[in-house]
């Protein structure tokens, strides 16, 4: 995995969905990479809510954090499901990423 990419708060998780959360993380790092090509920090803070004590039902939160040498974005989701929520904390800042910098409309225009 990318030095670059760091994840906090993942003592919770066990060894294999530290894994899965890593390979997620190396999968939305590449997509935003190429998007922007100057990444400068890629981070995901995670934590886990139990309700009244029940080990079965957790709920996740993702914070995620991308820097760009100029810009930050930062976005915040929680759900039942941990790969959901990264999933949606991630989309959001490839949705912030895309309306900040508009870049479908400079891939998508043609020469002439």
């Amino acid at each position: 995995m990318n030095d670059v990419i760091k994840v906090k708060g993942d003592d919770f998780l066990n060894s294999i969905e530290k894994e899965d959360v890593k390979d997620l993380l190396g999968k939305y790092y590449d997509k935003i990479k190429r998007q922007v090509k100057n990444i400068s920090s890629f981070e995901a803070n995670l934590k886990n809510y139990c309700e009244y004590g029940d080990k079965k039902n957790k709920k996740y939160s993702v914070n995620a954090l991308v820097v760009l040498f100029h810009r930050k974005f930062e976005s915040n989701s929680s759900d039942w499901d941990l790969h959901k929520a990264v999933r949606k904390s991630f989309d959001k800042i490839m949705n912030e990423i895309e309306h900040t910098f508009h870049i479908t409309d400079q891939h998508s225009k043609k020469k002439k």
